[in-house]
């Protein structure tokens, strides 16, 4: 018994959708509703989309209200792709030493500023 799967269009969820020749060795196919070409979603390469988004909300510090309008998703695809990418990040191992020097800035905080200058 063979049992195919159909494909399904991301944007508008048809299920009208034929193939249309490969290009990079990839299947291609053509929604019948909205006419958009795609290829089949492979596991690895949907990861490496979503990473562009895990980068805007780490680096550009965006919301996930915002990715998720300008990328499309969902909020709870973004929050799992989001969570799963965390948990996969290196662990950074930190060497302990004997004498620690810490510096502060001390300019916010006006009471110990003032309690330098009365030191001094």
């Amino acid at each position: 018994m063979n049992i195919s799967k159909k494909k399904r269009r991301w944007s508008c969820g048809q299920l009208k959708v034929i193939g249309w020749g490969k290009r990079h060795g990839k299947q291609r196919f053509k929604c019948k509703n909205c006419g958009i070409l795609f290829t089949s979603n492979r596991k690895e390469q949907r990861i490496k989309n979503r990473f562009t988004w895990f980068k805007k909300w780490v680096l550009e510090r965006q919301t996930y209200k915002t990715l998720s309008r300008d990328s499309g998703y969902s909020i709870d695809t973004l929050q799992r792709t989001f969570y799963t990418l965390l948990e996969q990040a290196p662990q950074i191992k930190i060497i302990k030493r004997g004498q620690v020097n810490l510096r502060i800035d001390a300019t916010y905080f006006k009471s110990f500023v003032y309690w330098l200058t009365r030191m001094i």
